[in-house]
Order: structure tokens, then sequence, then C-alpha cells
């Protein structure tokens, strides 16, 4: 039942009732009855009374038979209460640990940042390294290539001075001298010449 239909509902209720408990007093002060020795008039304002407890009892009743939620709410209101304090105290906690998580999880994050800032960097050197690591190795090839030409032309100088070498004195190639500044060929001197020198 909606809570409209049980306001009209008491409200239609109350007035019957209270129509009708008024009727009853008004008849009973005329009639002059008399309930438990009282006088007639005291009588009439008795049965009013209880009229107007009968129909309270009867709205309560009603809203207590067709409403659970009045129910619950007036017989359970106390561990409702207590319920309801300990479900804020349970949500405080959880917002100060949701607090400290977010915390937490900022703290993560930064870390996080800073770790992957830290790994570019590293794959930065290590690109850098590598290119320098291939410039040397392009530069070892090209000296490797410089290379090879002397140690050929060093090994023919090799061989040239060794059969040099074993041939006698007077089968060796004579040297040519250049000619003095008269034009005449320069004076083979002795040992003796040059030792006079």
């Amino acid at each position: 039942m909606s809570g409209w239909l049980l306001i009209l509902t008491l409200l239609l209720l109350g007035g019957v009732l209270s129509t009708l408990g008024d009727r009853l007093g008004t008849r009973v002060g005329k009639a002059r009855l008399s309930l438990f020795g009282l006088r007639p008039k005291n009588t009439a304002v008795v049965i009013t009374a209880l009229t107007g407890a009968l129909i309270s009892a009867i709205s309560l009743g009603l809203m207590l038979l067709v409403s659970e939620r009045l129910r619950v709410g007036l017989f359970e209101l106390d561990q409702i209460q207590a319920r309801l304090r300990d479900s804020r105290s349970a949500l405080r906690q959880s917002q100060s640990d949701l607090e400290r998580s977010r915390a937490e999880l900022s703290r993560a994050e930064l870390g996080r940042t800073q770790a992957l800032a830290g790994r570019q960097r590293a794959i930065d050197s290590q690109h850098k390294a590598e290119a320098q690591l291939n410039a040397a190795g392009n530069r070892i090839t090209a000296l490797r290539g410089e290379l090879l030409p002397l140690q050929q032309q060093r090994s023919r100088l090799e061989a040239e001075r060794l059969r040099l070498s074993r041939m006698p004195r007077s089968a060796a190639p004579k040297a040519n001298w250049p000619a003095c500044a008269s034009g005449s060929p320069p004076v083979r001197r002795n040992s003796r010449d040059w030792k006079a020198m």
C-alpha cells in the first residue's frame, strides 16, 4: 500500500471514529448514564477520551500492519542506529584506507615514471654506445685496410734488405752520386780521408 493511500485511509478512519465517539458521548450524556460510579458528565468525558485512544490505537495498528518500514523503525530503531554508527565508523576507516591507497598509488606512479625515464636514458646510452662501437669498428676496418698495404710494403722492403745483405759488396749496385756544383763527379774518399775530415 502506498503512503498516500495509507494517509487517506487514516484520515477517513479518524473522522469516522471521532464522529462515532462524539455521538456516543452525547448520547451517554443525554441518557445520564454512569460508569464506575462516575457522574454522567464525567462518564461522557471518559467515553470521549476512550474513543480518541481507540482512534490512535487503530491508526497505529493499521500503519504497523501495512508498513514494514514503520515496524522495523519502531521496534528495531536502537539496533538500526547502532548499525548506522558502525557503518559510519567503517566508512571513515574505508575512506582513510582509500586515501592511504591513493597516496601509495601516487608514489608508485611516480616511481614508475622515474623508472621509465631511467630506462629511456639507459636505452639512449646503449644506442649511443652502440653507435660509438660501430664507428670504432668501422675505423678499425679502415685502419686494417690501410695497414695491409703497409705490411705488404714492409714485407717487400724486408725481403729487399735481406736480398741486399746476402749479395757480395762488389755486386752491390753503385750509388748514384749527385754531381757537384762544378759539374764533375764527386771524388770517392777512402776511410782515412773520412777520418781526417
